[in-house]
């Protein structure tokens, strides 16, 4: 395998069946808010604006969240996967994390920003650029540790973990992709320096085939710090639970630091 690799079934009907079955109802997202007001321990819906773009992410802030406290907390970005698109529905925000976050929503202990869109992130895009732009405004208003943030993405959002992990490597303290639908191994130079975990069920799904695999082999051969692991699931929704069920990938993330020091500022609320 060589170079950049994408699976042709991923716009068929298949596909859209598939990961549509890992979009349920979106519940428990507050409404649109100025993006310093937040109510701790739940999602709230903020609005990104860069000159005439606009655009929409969630937001999600620890239970134990205290303003004017000297604690800085750590981060995690999730990119969803693919969404097909719904008359008059919420943002994606039941997809992957959202869901585990809600049920935790007491003790997850990290803010979580939920850049959407009904693309992809590919580079120098506009959803790719809101993904940087999203956590520099999220770290302007809140105590953001600018060491410990995460990136993580899953199906059509780990395939875009892996690339705007390797376009912006001195942001992230550690990269997660699950059931990546795609790879750029070219890209793996530039990700030897990110601690990566990434993770497909062991019954692994044919529409994902090997590009997890093939990306922590490739990056791992260059001197780099990736696993690959499997769960004992059978699916991208079984994995996801699984991945965040016993507490080892959110105690692993917890100890991570950024090793480039070029992000911005902590915040100050």
């Amino acid at each position: 395998m060589h170079g950049q690799t994408f699976h042709p079934i991923l716009n068929s009907l298949a596909i859209t069946a598939l990961l549509s079955l890992f979009l349920p109802a979106c519940t428990h997202v507050r409404p649109e808010s100025h993006p310093s007001t937040h109510t701790p321990g739940t999602i709230t819906i903020k609005t990104l604006v860069r000159g005439d773009h606009h655009s929409q992410y969630g937001l999600f802030i620890p239970h134990d969240y205290r303003p004017n406290a000297s604690t800085t907390y750590p981060v995690i970005i999730f990119l969803h996967g693919y969404s097909p698109p719904r008359d008059n529905a919420d943002p994606p925000l039941s997809i992957g994390l959202a869901p585990i976050v809600r049920s935790q929503s007491t003790s997850f202990p990290f803010i979580v920003i939920f850049p959407q869109t009904d693309a992809a992130w590919f580079p120098d895009a506009e959803p790719t650029l809101d993904v940087i732009a999203e956590l520099d405004e999220v770290s302007r208003h809140f105590r953001v540790d600018p060491d410990r943030v995460s990136l993580m993405g899953a199906g059509l959002g780990g395939y875009d973990a892996w690339r705007i992990g390797a376009q912006y490597p001195d942001r992230f303290a550690a990269l997660v992709p699950i059931y990546s639908a795609g790879a750029d191994l070219e890209h793996a130079a530039r990700l030897v320096n990110l601690p990566i975990r990434a993770y497909m069920s062991e019954s692994q799904d044919l529409h994902f085939v090997t590009y997890d695999s093939d990306m922590v082999q490739k990056v791992s051969s260059l001197g780099g710090n990736a696993q690959y692991i499997k769960a004992p699931t059978s699916d991208i929704a079984g994995c996801m639970d699984y991945v965040f069920s016993n507490g080892d990938l959110v105690k692993w993330l917890q100890q991570q630091r950024r090793q480039h020091k070029n992000a911005s500022a902590v915040g100050t609320q």
